[in-house]
C-alpha cells in the first residue's frame, strides 16, 4: 500500500519538479512551482497521518522476510523523526512549519533562477568548447543588444546551474572558474533574508519534534551506530597500518598510501 501512495504521489511531484526546474515558459514554471508546494503539502500530511504510523505499528516481524523488515524498520524511523508519535497539536504545529519550509525552499530557487546573464572573460573559449558554439551565441542574444559592458574576449553567460556547474567542474582556467563561480552566486543577494529564514524555520522545526536544533535532527538515523560504527572502527585501525612514511631524500620527506587491502585482515 506504502509503494503504492508513493508512485501515485511521485508521479504528479516528479514532473512538477522537473517542469519547474526546466521549462522555458515562466507561466508554466510558474504554475509547476504552485503544483509542486501543493503536492508537498500534501506529502507532509501524508508523513503525520496516524493511521498508517499505527497500522505499520501492527505488522508482526514473525510475517517478514529480512529486507522487509528492514523496509519497515527504515518508514518507522521516517515517521517517527517526524514527530508521528507526538501530541496531535503538536503534530499540526509541525506540518505548518514544514509548509512554510517548502515555501521558503521553493522561494529560494526561484529568486536564484532570476539572476539572469553576465558578462566574464573567456579568451579560452570555454564556453564554446564545452556548450557549443550555438548555444553560447543563443545566450548572447538573450542578453540583448543593449547592454554596454564590453572587455577583450567577453563571453555573456547565466547563472543558471546548468551553465555555472559545468564551467566551475570543466574549465582548466583558475579566473575563468572564478569569475563564473562569483556571478553564480552573487546573482540574488535576496536569497540571504531567504535563508535565514529558512534556518529559523527548521531551527524551530527540530524544536518542535524533540531536537536541539536542525543538525542534530538532520543527522538522525544518518549516523553510524551500533555495529555498524564498531566495524567501521576496526577498519579504521587496520587502515592506518596501511600508511607509511618515504624519506624523500634532500627535497624533503612525504606521505605515500601504499597499496592495501582491508579484506585480506578478515
Amino acid at each position: 500500500m506504502l509503494d503504492d501512495v508513493s508512485r501515485r504521489v511521485c508521479s504528479i511531484i516528479d514532473p512538477a519538479e522537473l517542469t519547474r526546474n526546466t521549462h522555458p515558459s515562466p507561466e508554466w514554471r510558474s504554475g509547476a512551482e504552485d503544483a509542486f508546494t501543493n503536492i508537498g503539502n500534501v506529502i507532509d500530511e501524508l508523513n503525520a497521518d496516524v493511521g498508517i504510523y499505527e497500522s505499520a505499528c501492527g505488522i508482526g516481524e514473525g510475517d517478514l522476510d529480512a529486507e522487509d523488515r528492514l523496509m519497515l524498520w527504515s518508514i518507522m524511523k521516517e515517521y517517527e523523526n517526524d514527530g508521528i508519535h507526538l501530541p496531535s497539536s503538536v503534530r499540526d504545529e509541525a506540518v505548518g512549519i514544514k509548509g512554510r519550509i517548502t515555501n521558503l525552499e521553493t522561494e529560494y530557487v526561484r529568486e536564484a533562477g532570476r539572476g539572469g546573464v553576465f558578462l566574464y572573460e573567456d579568451k579560452g573559449g570555454w564556453g564554446g568548447r564545452i556548450f557549443g558554439v550555438d548555444t553560447m551565441r543563443a545566450i548572447g542574444e538573450a542578453a540583448g543588444g543593449d547592454r554596454k559592458e564590453q572587455i577583450e574576449g567577453g563571453v555573456y553567460g547565466v547563472t543558471e546551474g546548468w551553465f555555472s556547474g559545468n564551467m566551475i567542474r570543466l574549465v582548466h582556467e583558475e579566473g575563468v572558474r572564478r569569475e563564473v563561480y562569483y556571478h553564480s552566486h552573487c546573482s540574488a543577494p535576496g536569497n540571504l533574508e531567504v535563508l535565514e529564514e529558512l534556518r529559523r524555520e527548521r531551527n524551530e522545526l527540530a524544536r518542535v519534534t524533540g531536537y536541539g536544533d536542525w543538525c542534530e535532527k538532520a543527522v538522525k538515523g544518518k549516523m553510524a551506530e551500533g555495529r555498524v560504527r564498531g566495524f567501521l572502527e576496526k577498519c579504521k585501525g587496520k587502515a592506518k597500518r596501511g600508511w607509511k612514511v618515504r624519506d624523500g631524500g634532500k627535497g624533503g620527506g612525504r606521505s605515500e598510501a601504499t597499496t592495501y587491502c582491508l579484506a585480506e585482515s578478515y
